[in-house]
C-alpha cells in the first residue's frame, strides 16, 4: 500500500516546517533540539484506527516523556481538524498538517493514488534522533495494522540509553 519506500535506519531525515493546530509554523529541527522524536504519521483525524492508535499513545504519553522523548503526529488533515480532533481526544501532544503530502512523501508514506487513503500518509512510526538520524521505523504493508506500543517504548529507551 505504501507508494514510496521509506528510509533506512540511519538515515539522515529532511528538515522541514508545517503548521501545527493553532497554524502556527513549526520547523522540525526545533522540535528534536531537545531529544529523540516520535513521529506518528496516520491517515486521517477522527478515524477509528487513528483514534484508537493514538489514543493508546496519549493514554501511554506520560512513559514517552519519562524516557525523554518527544511525540508529533503528522496528518494530511488541516491545522483546524487537528484542533478539533486534539480536543476532542485530549491529546497531550503536537498534530503537524501536511495538507500536500510532501513531507509523507518524502518520508516514503505518502498512501497510493489508487489507494482508498489516496493522497493520505499510510500510517508509520519513525523515530528520529537529537541529530536528526532515524533510529528506528516502522512501516507496515497494510495501513491498517497498529504499532507495537510496547516495542516503541523499547525503542524510545534504547534510542535514549544509546545502546542497541
Amino acid at each position: 500500500m505504501i507508494t514510496g519506500k521509506a528510509p533506512p535506519i540511519g538515515t539522515k531525515v529532511i528538515d522541514f516546517e508545517l503548521p501545527d493546530e493553532s497554524n502556527t509554523a513549526v520547523r522540525f529541527s526545533d522540535i528534536r533540539a531537545g531529544g529523540p522524536v516520535l513521529v506518528l504519521f496516520y491517515p486521517s483525524d477522527f478515524g477509528m484506527l487513528c483514534s484508537i492508535e493514538l489514543g493508546e499513545v496519549r493514554d501511554n504519553y506520560e512513559r514517552f516523556v519519562e524516557i525523554g522523548v518527544k511525540v508529533i503526529g503528522i496528518s494530511t488533515n488541516t491545522y483546524y481538524s487537528h484542533a478539533a480532533w486534539i480536543a476532542n481526544m485530549k491529546l497531550p501532544f503536537t498534530l503537524l498538517s501536511d495538507v500536500d503530502g510532501k513531507v509523507a512523501k518524502a518520508f516514503g508514506v505518502l498512501c497510493p493514488e489508487d489507494s482508498w487513503f489516496k493522497g493520505r500518509a499510510c500510517r508509520s512510526v519513525f523515530l528520529v534522533s537529537k541529530e536528526g538520524v532515524l533510529v528506528y521505523v516502522w512501516v507496515p504493508e497494510d495501513t491498517h495494522q497498529m504499532p507495537d506500543l510496547g516495542r516503541l517504548i523499547e525503542e524510545c529507551r534504547k534510542a535514549v540509553s544509546g545502546s542497541e
